[in-house]
């Protein structure tokens, strides 16, 4: 075995042979700096030389350069996505596309705002998920607000799916039957 094979702590012939092709042929040892990686009864040598850190570190920056760039081209791609679809034109939803079937209803509704005013509005129509509403101001142009309709038997929060002019379909977020 001799002195070469001691840092090591080889167990078989198999091995030293596969260690004898991983060394260089003179003993580095004395001449190179090395770290020991034990996994298992294996003992495998990792290299640390001048040019191993230099490339390390130059890999590293050029990783660092590369995560921002392909950051930036993201956020640049959901941008171009984000405007892409603010400004396609919305098609309305007839018939078998819908979730649920609408069915008219002319009531009075009254909606509180998060200010805590509350707005008259009207339901054109009723689906199971949601509701189309005609606000009498079309300034008027709530996210997420409290609707009642007593008629219906209807209390609760509704959020803003679409708005086109004074109407707007809302997605039903909670509700609960009034009593």
């Amino acid at each position: 075995m001799g002195a070469c094979h001691d840092w090591c702590g080889q167990k078989n012939a198999a091995q030293a042979g596969f260690l004898d092709r991983l060394r260089p042929a003179s003993c580095f040892a004395e001449s190179h700096a090395f770290q020991t990686w034990n996994e298992g009864s294996f003992v495998m040598p990792i290299y640390h030389s001048a040019a191993a850190r230099a490339r390390k570190e130059r890999q590293a920056a050029e990783d660092a350069v590369r995560a921002r760039l392909m950051k930036q081209r993201l956020d640049q791609r959901i941008g171009d996505l984000k405007a892409k679809h603010a400004s396609a034109p919305v098609r309305s939803m007839n018939g078998e596309n819908r979730r649920w079937p609408r069915t008219s209803a002319y009531k009075v509704a009254t909606a509180v705002l998060d200010t805590g005013a509350e707005v008259t509005c009207r339901i054109v129509d009723v689906s199971f998920g949601g509701m189309r509403i005609e606000f009498l101001d079309e300034s008027v142009r709530p996210g997420e607000f409290g609707l009642t309709v007593p008629t219906l038997r209807f209390v609760g929060i509704v959020q803003n799916a679409w708005t086109r002019g004074a109407q707007t379909g809302v997605e039903v977020v909670r509700w609960r039957e009034s009593a």
